[in-house]
Order: C-alpha cells, then sequence, then structure tokens
C-alpha cells in the first residue's frame, strides 16, 4: 500500500508507541522530500510533547556492488544534502537493510 506520514501507527502492547511511515525518497521525487520536512517541521511546533516526534529512523538498503547499487538512491541523498537541518535536535538512527543479501 501507500505510507501516509500523518497516519498513527500505535502499539497495541504499548499506546504511548506511535510510529508514522512515509514512502520511500525515489530518485528525482522531491514532493516527497517536502511531505517529509512539512511533517517535522510541524510536530516541532506541536504544544504538546506527546505530539513531538522522539526519534527519525532512516531505513537504507544495502547497496550490492555487482548490482549496481548505491549507498542513497537520489532522493534520500537530496533530503539529506538540501536541509537536514529539519532533522536538528531529533535522535535519527540509520538502519541498513537487506544484509542477508550479502550473505
Amino acid at each position: 500500500g501507500c505510507a501516509v506520514i500523518e497516519d498513527e501507527l500505535i502499539s497495541p502492547q504499548n499506546n504511548r508507541l506511535v510510529l508514522h511511515v512515509s514512502s520511500g525518497f525515489e530518485p528525482a521525487d522531491n514532493v516527497n522530500c517536502d511531505v517529509v520536512k512539512s511533517f517535522i517541521e510541524d510536530r516541532k511546533k506541536r504544544v504538546h510533547v506527546k505530539d513531538h516526534l522522539h526519534a527519525v529512523w532512516l531505513c537504507f538498503r544495502i547497496p550490492i556492488k555487482i548490482r549496481g547499487d548505491v549507498l542513497l538512491e537520489d532522493g534520500a541523498e537530496t533530503f539529506l544534502k538540501q536541509d537536514s537541518s529539519v532533522l536538528q535536535n531529533i535522535p535519527t538512527m540509520v538502519v541498513f537493510t537487506k544484509y542477508d543479501k550479502l550473505l
């Protein structure tokens, strides 16, 4: 399906754990970059701390060189290079996925 960043995914085990998922950063897709930046900026301005973002997880697929993969797709690179200040003061974790493809 299509991810809508405004939709809250609330954990049934802990209703204080709320996740938001965005679509990926596709090459030359500045629209999603703008949506994500806007969402982050909006959350920073919220009055209640419970509505703030407490962490951001960036997930990147491990590139496989023989397939011509690159570490960051153009969209992700644009997001991080254009204005990474949007992430300022928010703990940010980078997760590399598909490690099993290297084994």
